[in-house]
């Protein structure tokens, strides 16, 4: 977020940037930004949670009110200079409802990859046809609706209440494909296909402004070895194996041995080679398409109009 935050205010937009007390960021460091925190009012219980579903379902419902109560002052105190949107994060999808109560115009940020997200919006259409919930019987099937994914590779993560990870993924999207548009943290020639379904099925403009960070995760041609967990790291993790094919996945458990051999194959095998020139070649057009022309560019100008195009809320006090 504050990375997106730096990349609008170097098109000349005055940021406010809102944050709970939970992991806040120290605005020492960022003086050209401005922020605001909020108390999430979170029991000792529910802050002190190992199940991230619970966390996350517990800040979507505890900061319901402070959020509201901080975006209604800033927009009563916004007479001259008026706020044109809001923008946050995908998995906090109680900003949605705020925002439309405001009649604020609400943006995405999803900072993680299209192919995930192309992965969470099928998850109704997964669970219809059976793949949802897990079987284990199940893990090395192919999912026919989003190949090369297979049923282990889908993006869930252990909860005490599965469902609840299913109703989260649905309410992200749906709150999603409400709202006025999504910023993504990739660029098109990295999630092209990805990018094309999602843009089919939402009616919302979506701009692949990225990387963010201005260069590529892997940019000293140095392959990568995964060892995903959970959620979408299980999806990234097969299209770095099987789509991009940068990297190798280590598979369950870890063990010398088979850490021995991945890293052989890597270091003193052909396809360790291979995968080192696939990386210099996402690395190349990474570069390109955050020039002048490039695909990101482009898109941050399209955001930029976009955001411009959007009408000023002027708040009226009651």
């Amino acid at each position: 977020m504050i990375q997106l935050a730096n990349i609008l205010h170097s098109k000349g937009f005055s940021i406010t940037i809102i944050h709970t007390t939970f992991n806040s960021p120290d605005p020492s460091k960022y003086r050209h930004l401005t922020f605001h925190c909020i108390q999430e009012e979170l029991t000792e219980t529910e802050a002190s949670t190992t199940d991230i579903i619970d966390l996350v379902s517990f800040l979507n419902i505890k900061c319901v009110a402070p959020f509201r109560d901080c975006v209604s002052k800033l927009l009563s105190d916004a007479a001259e200079d008026p706020i044109a949107c809001l923008i946050s994060d995908a998995i906090f999808h109680f900003t949605n409802a705020v925002s439309k109560s405001l009649k604020l115009p609400r943006i995405v940020l999803r900072t993680g990859g299209a192919s995930s997200f192309r992965v969470f919006t099928a998850f109704p259409l997964l669970k219809e046809k059976g793949y949802l919930p897990i079987q284990e019987s199940r893990l090395e099937e192919t999912v026919a609706e989003l190949p090369p994914i297979k049923v282990k590779d889908l993006p869930v993560i252990n909860s005490r209440d599965p469902e609840s990870v299913y109703e989260l993924v649905v309410s992200m999207v749906n709150e999603t494909k409400a709202s006025s548009g999504v910023i993504w943290n990739t660029y098109e020639e990295l999630e092209q296909s990805p990018l094309a379904a999602l843009r089919h099925e939402f009616s919302i403009p979506i701009f692949p402004i990225g990387p963010f960070h201005n260069r590529f995760q892997s940019s000293s041609r140095v392959p990568m070895i995964c060892t995903p967990r959970f959620t979408d790291q299980l999806v990234n993790a097969r299209y770095v194996s099987d789509v991009w094919r940068v990297g190798v996945q280590l598979g369950n458990g870890l063990d010398r041995e088979k850490i021995e051999r991945t890293v052989e194959l890597l270091l003193a095998n052909e396809e360790g080679e291979a995968i080192r020139k696939r990386i210099l070649s996402l690395k190349e057009k990474a570069k390109l398409c955050l020039s002048k022309g490039g695909s990101s560019c482009q898109s941050l100008d399209s955001l930029v109009s976009h955001i411009l195009s959007l009408e000023p809320i002027i708040f009226q006090t009651e």
